[in-house]
């Protein structure tokens, strides 16, 4: 009898344990959503709780659980995607931190995106650490997966980038500009000569005209070497319109 009871408190301390080993929040066996690490020069106002969005379908699969500040100013945004959603993030992922321009209290949200040559690629493994891309970089790369993207997509792309151009002059970021202008121009390098028609007909006059008003602040404030890169960048832009 002794013996029977000895062994009955075995088997019950055992389910015991393996109850809470299954169910308790260390079990890594059975936690199967996927966690990357994913890193940027800059945050972009991203912080913990962020949605992580797909960005082909508009919907949210994830989310940022953690941010980890490095030395030198860089920093990596710990991602959680959920078990059903894992299977879409493939070797080669996109990462970029998209923010409102238009309305500044809305908190940046983190877009994956996977290009059309990289839909076959591996699931990527969870525990990954991915660099994260620009905006301008990821606006370039998605122009640049398509062959002959459709005009209707690039003059929304670029409309957006003249968003940025605006918000970069509101806040005096005239470096940020100045790269801006240098990215638009090589992604106006993959477009058609109907593209770059389109474009200088619907995006380029308002883009002279905010680089014009961009150039009379900073020679009102005496900033010539700004002046000189801003004016510079544009000049190279519309040369590459007229190639």
């Amino acid at each position: 009898m002794m013996k029977i009871k000895t062994n009955s408190a075995i088997v019950r301390g055992l389910s015991i344990f393996l109850l809470f080993f299954l169910t308790g929040s260390g079990c890594f066996l059975f936690d199967t959503d996927l966690k990357l690490r994913v890193m940027f020069d800059k945050l972009d106002g991203l912080k913990i709780g962020a949605p992580v969005i797909y960005a082909y379908r508009h919907q949210v699969i994830g989310e940022v659980i953690k941010i980890e500040k490095l030395d030198g100013g860089d920093a990596i945004a710990h991602v959680e995607i959920a078990s059903d959603y894992q299977g879409l993030v493939r070797t080669g992922a996109l990462f970029v931190i998209e923010k409102d321009l238009f309305d500044k209290t809305q908190p940046s949200r983190l877009l994956m995106d996977v290009l059309p040559k990289d839909m076959n690629n591996p699931p990527i493994e969870s525990g990954t650490l991915v660099k994260g891309i620009s905006w301008a970089y990821y606006q370039m790369a998605v122009s640049a997966a398509s062959v002959g993207p459709a005009i209707d997509a690039i003059i929304r792309q670029s409309r957006r980038f003249l968003a940025e151009i605006e918000a970069f002059i509101d806040s005096g970021e005239i470096e940020r500009m100045v790269d801006g202008l240098k990215s638009e121009t090589q992604r106006i390098t993959e477009f058609s000569a109907e593209q770059k028609k389109n474009f200088v007909e619907n995006i380029l006059p308002d883009l002279e005209k905010q680089v014009n008003e961009a150039i009379q602040r900073l020679e009102q404030s005496g900033d010539r070497t700004d002046r000189e890169n801003l004016q510079r960048e544009f000049d190279g832009l519309k040369k590459e319109l007229n190639e």
